[in-house]
């Protein structure tokens, strides 16, 4: 069973494609859920849609637990979410760069549900 972020297009997309196409059990997180299911189709047995926003933590929390509550588990993580912003360690931009570390490295550091 695979937990994986930014699944609704480009890599995460293709990925979560690839999981599905040979056979997994797949827990898919966006921003929009609607995005998720125009990417993959209808949510099943299989797959799980989940809101994921990587600056809301409580997002993650309650993703992790629908997934473990569907599931059972979770097996596998693929952390796809991701910020396109630019920020270059020349400037002095923290906030962006928190951003961007807050996205893009700790999304899914939540503990597990209990």
């Amino acid at each position: 069973m695979v937990l994986a972020s930014g699944a609704n297009r480009g890599i995460g997309a293709a990925i979560s494609q690839e999981l599905m196409s040979h056979g997994y059990r797949v827990s898919l997180g966006s921003r929009q859920v609607e995005s998720l299911q125009k990417a993959h189709g209808v949510e099943d047995d299989q797959r799980l849609y989940a809101e994921f926003d990587a600056l809301e933590p409580d997002t993650a929390e309650r993703w992790v637990a629908s997934t473990v509550e569907k599931f059972g588990r979770i097996d596998a993580l693929v952390n796809n979410a991701g910020s396109a912003e630019q920020v270059t360690l020349h400037e002095e931009n923290d906030e962006a760069l928190d951003r961007l570390w807050e996205i893009n490295v700790k999304a899914l550091t939540v503990p597990p549900p209990s």
